[in-house]
Order: C-alpha cells, then structure tokens, then sequence
C-alpha cells in the first residue's frame, strides 16, 4: 500500500486549499452542482472562515510519491454531535481504501480531543448506494431523506399574480457573514444566490414565496431554482439524498 501524509489543515495560505476548492467544484453532477455553494466564487473565503473555527476539523491526504491531494474531510462540531459535512477520495486512489482511512482518523482525533461527542450525522446522495451501503454496513441507521427539485418551471409566467406587487419591491438581496448572498423578503429568509444565476430555496413554497422569487427573476438573471425540501412533492426531483446517524459510543472506529 501507497504510504499517504495524513494532515490537519491550519494554514490559510496553503495551496492546497486551492485544489480542495477545484476537486469540491467538479465533484457532483452538473444537474446538481449548479446549486452547490463550491461553484460559487465565494467558496474559498468561505472554507478559509470554517478552517479557522476551533470546532471545525478539515483534513487532507497526499500522496508521498506524486504529491497528489487524494482525499480530504471536513467535519463541524456542535455541542455533542459531529457533522460529516464533505469527505471526498480522487477517484484514481480509490482502490487504497482512502475514504475508510481518513474518516476513522478524523473520528479518532475528534474523539480524543472532545469527550463529549457522542452522535455522528452525515448525508449521501442515494445515487451513490456504495457508499450507503458501506455507512450501513458500520452500524449508521437512515434518519430521514432529503429532496432536490428542479421548480424553474413554475415561474415560466412573467406575471406576478397578485395586486399588491408594490411589496415584493421591498425583496432585498442580502450578503451573509460568509459573504453569500441571500434573498430576504419581510426578514424572512427566502434562499441563497450561487453564481448570482441559481437560486437554492429551503422554506415552505406559499404565495408570498413564489411571487418574491419571480420578482427575483426581474432583478437577477436568474436560470434556475432548485427546491430543498423533507416531504416528498410532486415537482421535477433532481437527487435525492439520506441523512444517516449513529451513536459514536456505539460505532466501532478503527485506528489507522
């Protein structure tokens, strides 16, 4: 087996951060990853933010002989629970058990410096049922289910359809402490502009919703808006993804 360099990233500065950003960016499906947070240019600043958070751990594999970034893993910690938000393998060193390897190294580091974590949630697209079936396999249970939808269609009509269209004047496009732009509509927050063209909607679909995203579409150039919903709707699903847990006491962490 190929000899890896397991490190924490702590330096701001380092080129690495680059390639996590470039490997993030093409990583999914381009059906998909127009809604993700990597392919909006603000990402690097973002990631840099989370990096310097004591709470949250990002490591990443070399390879000693190329030099070649072949996997790296971002986990948050809030109170008791550790979050696998990213963990990503370069596909040409899959065969080396990377992905297994760092995702018990980082648990291991986490539980050794927190003693109080004791629940690991994840997501995974149910496309990838490898990877699901691995998680399953070490004891994680499906907790829930979450569902992508395409909804562009629903504002093919450039008509408001209300009388009051004087109030959806007062939709504020907002940049957020990590520098996205939000769309806020009476100081609800509405959704998250990637790239200033693609809108990612997580609220309830009502009236007052819909209208201030089509007016959206007056104010931004807008191509598409993708909904993130639990319920199952009857609306265009791009992906579906599970949300697995799993009581850390329980799971048996494997030192590599």
């Amino acid at each position: 087996m190929r000899t890896m360099q397991f490190i924490r990233l702590t330096d701001l500065d380092d080129p690495i951060i680059d390639k996590i950003c470039n490997v993030l960016k093409n990583a999914y499906s381009n059906a998909l990853s127009v809604f993700f947070i990597y392919r909006d240019p603000n990402y690097k600043h973002y990631l840099c933010g989370m990096i310097e958070r004591p709470d949250v751990y990002v490591f990443y594999v070399c390879d000693y002989l190329s030099n070649d970034l072949t996997g790296f893993v971002l986990l948050e910690v809030e109170k008791n629970v550790v979050y696998l938000r990213n963990i990503i393998v370069n596909h040409h060193f899959s065969h080396y058990n990377i992905g297994s390897r760092i995702f018990y190294r980082a648990l291991n580091i986490i539980k050794n410096e927190r003693n109080d974590v004791d629940m690991l949630y994840l997501d995974a697209f149910t496309k990838n049922s490898g990877v699901i079936k691995w998680y399953l396999s070490i004891g994680m249970e499906i907790n829930m289910y979450l569902y992508w939808y395409d909804i562009t269609d629903l504002f093919e009509t450039s008509t408001i359809d209300t009388d009051d269209i004087d109030r959806y004047f007062s939709t504020q496009f907002v940049v957020d402490v990590n520098g996205f732009k939000k769309v806020v509509f009476n100081d609800q927050e509405i959704g998250t502009l990637i790239q200033e063209k693609y809108l990612v909607v997580k609220t309830l679909l009502t009236k007052d919703i819909l209208n201030c995203i089509k007016y959206c579409f007056f104010s931004v150039p807008l191509l598409s808006v993708c909904l993130m919903s639990n319920e199952v709707l009857n609306l265009k699903l791009i992906e579906k993804s599970a949300q697995l847990v799993v009581n850390l006491k329980t799971l048996e962490i494997k030192d590599y």
